[in-house]
């Protein structure tokens, strides 16, 4: 499902830091049939899997992961289904950031302190950030409080993000001042 998991630095005031970025290799779209099987297999979605397999491989320790939504030669993206409104986006969000939350959980137990979607359409962006805000309401509310709480609201809040900006740019200019107080969040969960 992706390309592969490419190794970049991010110059940053601590020192370099390890960035992994993955990259579609085909065009997939969010459609609410793909949104049904995700939710349905809890984490051990093929795709989760083989990322979080790889990044395992790696045996890093406090790197960001970025998923990129398109690559730069066109042949491959991801994106939601351009059918759906703002309302539809950021319902399908929410149910998508849940969803996802049990392999965001893995990836920081392999040593992942951020994970980035960069490149998205500002659409996505937004239902995207108005679904972490979302679900973030849901796992403060709720009772009583699972094992996970702690790593879910901590994943939502402060380690989990959405920009439109390209991955280049993020990894040049967003990550390098904020890896340091990522690294002191993650250490906090595990």
């Amino acid at each position: 499902m992706f390309t592969e998991l490419e190794e970049r630095v991010a110059d940053t005031p601590e020192g370099p830091r390890k960035v992994l970025v993955v990259t579609p290799q085909d065009h997939v779209v969010l459609t609410m049939d793909r949104l049904e099987l995700l939710e349905a297999t809890a984490g051990d979605y093929s795709f989760d899997v083989e990322v979080v397999a790889s990044v395992a491989s790696l045996k890093v320790k406090d790197a960001a992961l970025i998923f990129r939504a398109a690559r730069e030669d066109g042949k491959g993206s991801w994106s939601m289904d351009p059918r759906w409104d703002a309302d539809q986006r950021t319902a399908v969000a929410a149910r998508l950031v849940r969803a996802q939350l049990p392999t965001y959980r893995r990836l920081l137990g392999e040593g992942v302190v951020a994970i980035i979607h960069t490149g998205l359409k500002s659409e996505e962006e937004t239902a995207l950030r108005n679904g972490v805000a979302k679900t973030l309401n849901d796992v403060l509310s709720r009772e009583p409080r699972p094992p996970t709480f702690k790593k879910d609201a901590a994943l939502l809040r402060d380690l989990v993000w959405f920009h439109s900006a390209p991955c280049d740019e993020v990894v040049a200019s967003v990550l390098p001042e904020r890896f340091g107080t990522l690294t002191d969040a993650a250490s906090k969960l595990t």
